[in-house]
């Protein structure tokens, strides 16, 4: 997701934040193996949809989601190793923005997690769309890319 402003000049890059900045993988998994009695790992991540490496239902697998995806646990979640550093490089010369799926109620412990790992000073904007599924979403991350420039 990236656009140059003035032709040869900064560029506006967009990231997502969940496996790009912040480790929120590895740690939902340890969640879901207390939980659950399982020893899941990150290779066992083939798509976005994690249901297909759970022996639970979608309903239950649902349920994990929705008891995740609380302020507590998000304020919490490391950085992804190397991610302050590259971001810190690119805003030498760039505009650099976050975009999520992370529902509104996750912002204060978003901006936090991204304050305390010493990324969010690195960002110009950061973006919401309310949800990864239909039922919240407010728009595309692509739509959020549009209207605030970054280009596809």
């Amino acid at each position: 997701m990236i656009q140059k402003l003035n032709g040869n000049g900064p560029r506006k890059i967009a990231f997502d934040i969940d496996g790009i900045m912040i480790n929120f993988h590895d740690p939902f998994l340890v969640f879901c193996n207390r939980r659950r009695g399982t020893s899941l790992s990150l290779q066992d991540i083939k798509t976005s949809d994690f249901s297909h490496i759970s022996q639970l239902n979608q309903e239950e697998f649902q349920q994990d989601i929705r008891d995740f995806h609380q302020p507590e646990y998000f304020r919490d979640l490391p950085a992804i190793p190397g991610a302050r550093a590259a971001l810190k490089r690119l805003a030498k010369k760039n505009f650099l923005g976050a975009i999520t799926s992370r529902r509104d109620y996750l912002y204060d412990a978003t901006i936090y997690s991204l304050r305390k790992n010493l990324i969010l000073e690195f960002l110009s904007e950061v973006h919401f769309t309310n949800g990864y599924s239909e039922a919240y979403r407010r728009e595309l991350k692509s739509e959020i890319c549009i209207r605030n420039g970054y280009g596809l």
